[in-house]
């Protein structure tokens, strides 16, 4: 990438984010966070996928609240989550036991960009991990203040796992 800025080759977005895939990929997340740096320091401004991929390998590696600060930034930007930002937010935090810090992320990112089956996706990896009583106390949230269909859902959703896993 240097030698390309060097030569006057222009270097987009995208490029940028490749190589901080690429980072996040050798497990390398330093770099791929010091390639963010770069980014802004010429001016490049990182997307959804930038974020999206820096969050998953903040979150694989377990720096949940870089990850935190990260999303953010990203939503302070003004930069809308994709349906692959929520599935990652969540199988991160899920994975990490960090369900309160979800929840809080989860509702700022829903400012941002709505994702109806969001609390359905929580519990159904709280449940696939076993962690059935965070699962529970989502689905209490749910009940209480979301539409009527996802509330339904997920009622269905926790029903049928219970029985599965008695």
């Amino acid at each position: 990438m240097e030698e390309c800025l060097n030569k006057g080759c222009a270097i987009n977005v995208l490029n940028f984010t490749t190589v901080i895939h690429g980072f996040c990929q050798k497990d390398e997340v330093d770099a791929a966070l010091s390639v963010l740096d770069d980014m802004y320091l010429i001016n490049k401004h990182a997307d959804v996928f930038t974020y999206t991929t820096l969050v998953d390998a903040l979150g694989k590696k377990g720096r949940m609240e870089e990850a935190t600060e990260l999303m953010k930034k990203m939503l302070h930007k003004g930069i809308d989550p994709t349906p692959v930002t929520y599935r990652t937010v969540i199988h991160r935090y899920c994975q990490m036991g960090k369900v309160d810090d979800l929840v809080a992320i989860l509702e700022k990112m829903l400012l941002r960009q709505k994702c109806r089956t969001v609390y359905n996706q929580v519990i159904e990896k709280l449940c696939g991990l076993g962690m059935l009583e965070e699962a529970d106390k989502i689905l209490g949230k749910v009940l209480r203040t979301a539409s009527t269909s996802d509330a339904k859902t997920c009622y269905v959703l926790m029903e049928g796992l219970r029985k599965r896993c008695n």
